[in-house]
């Protein structure tokens, strides 16, 4: 079948046109189609389930994406953490876990570049500290020190659907609470993490309609083992801290997420929470999707949670998140992790990570000023305490 016009030729994807008569139904849409490792698959997105040829084929490419992503975290057996920023994993790049240094909260852990060069195959490396750069940096300055080294050219990709980051890593990031979890916040130094299962919405860390009709299907076919994760216990292991992204504050946050007038808001940047939390912290912006047609990856643990339903889509939020057993309990001192009746609390350096706080709009004098006496207290007198911008008074 020809290509419609404007629709980019896809990988694994194809366009059908049935002629209705008998015995044919007639079916327009898109065929995402599979043949991994012996065994095929396929799956029609039709138009009129997606309300047009142009959702059905944005439909018929999200799944081919995720379902790639799912497949190649099988045969790699690495639960999908096959790209670290929007760098694919490079042979020849290691990562070297190193034991605690004498008199330091470090670990001596690196990237390690590896390579042979020239007609006598001579050998280099070069390592790049995380204590010096950050995980994700040292990674790249490794793969860019290897490809430097042997002429390699490197695909980068930001996979749809999985772990992302902002574009900006400069945009502001809001979090709304209530007075009381401010002050819990400044008394412990730290971030809070609610585990999944004492949140509001069933649907976190659920599986959509098409993951479900597709299940016989996969496992029949042994593209995967038959799933074995407890998905309710996921959501009791499986920690979250969540930020609202916009340039400015909302109205609608301040109703959602505080509960009276005697709440605040702090103010960050994607940067600075970057630079709090270690890479045992994934940090991501959610997903919106359609829970009876999208497909949702998920053979990492954790890629569940990276998706919500679109009737939350206002929110535009960024969550960082934990699976807590990815952490060895007794490194917990050393990560800043102390685990509590609902989460975690991970300790942060609040003066380093919080540029304002903000007073709800409406509330009354006093309020304003205990919040600005309670940061001084904590030693945060160098962070503006300021009342919302939603208290303007209108010119007429």
């Amino acid at each position: 079948m020809a290509q419609p016009k404007g629709f980019p030729k896809e990988k694994n994807i194809i366009r059908i046109d049935g002629q209705r008569g008998a015995g044919r139904s007639g079916a327009h849409g898109w065929r995402v189609k599979f043949s991994l490792g012996g065994k095929e698959t396929s799956k029609l997105f039709s138009d009129n389930t997606y309300g047009g040829m142009e959702a059905a084929y944005e439909a018929a490419r999200n799944f081919r994406d995720s379902f790639l992503l799912d497949w190649h975290a099988v045969i790699s057996k690495d639960k999908a953490d096959i790209y670290i920023g929007n760098i694919k994993k490079v042979t020849g790049v290691t990562f070297i876990r190193g034991d605690k240094k004498a008199n330091s909260d470090e670990y001596s852990s690196y990237w390690l570049a590896q390579w042979v060069t020239g007609p006598n195959r001579e050998r280099g490396q070069k390592a790049y500290f995380v204590a010096t750069h950050g995980y994700e940096k040292a990674y790249e300055l490794a793969v860019q020190a290897r490809l430097e080294a042997t002429g390699e050219v490197i695909e980068e990709i930001r996979p749809k659907l999985t772990f992302t980051t902002p574009e900006d890593p400069d945009i502001k990031i809001w979090r709304y609470l209530d007075f009381t979890k401010f002050v819990s916040m400044l008394e412990k130094k730290s971030l809070f993490f609610s585990f999944i299962a004492f949140m509001n919405d069933p649907f976190e860390g659920s599986l959509s309609a098409l993951n479900k009709s597709l299940r016989l299907s996969l496992f029949e076919k042994k593209f995967f083992d038959e799933d074995k994760i407890n998905r309710l216990k996921l959501r009791e292991r499986v920690a979250v801290n969540s930020w609202h992204m916009n340039t400015q504050e909302s109205a609608a946050m301040w109703k959602l997420y505080a509960k009276s007038d005697e709440a605040v808001c702090i103010q960050s940047t994607f940067s600075l929470l970057r630079e709090e939390l270690p890479p045992l912290f994934r940090i991501t912006q959610v997903k919106y999707v359609d829970y009876n047609s999208n497909y949702i990856p998920e053979y990492h643990t954790l890629s569940p949670f990276v998706f919500k339903r679109k009737s939350f889509e206002h929110e535009q939020e960024l969550r960082a998140l934990i699976d807590i057993e990815d952490a060895d309990s007794r490194l917990y001192e050393f990560f800043g992790i102390e685990q509590a009746d609902q989460g975690i609390h991970k300790a942060v350096s609040i003066e380093r990570m919080i540029q304002t706080v903000y007073v709800a709009p409406e509330s009354p004098d006093w309020f304003y000023e205990l919040v600005k006496s309670v940061c001084k207290t904590y030693n945060l007198s160098k962070i503006p305490v300021v009342r919302s911008s939603l208290e303007t008074e209108p010119f007429y």
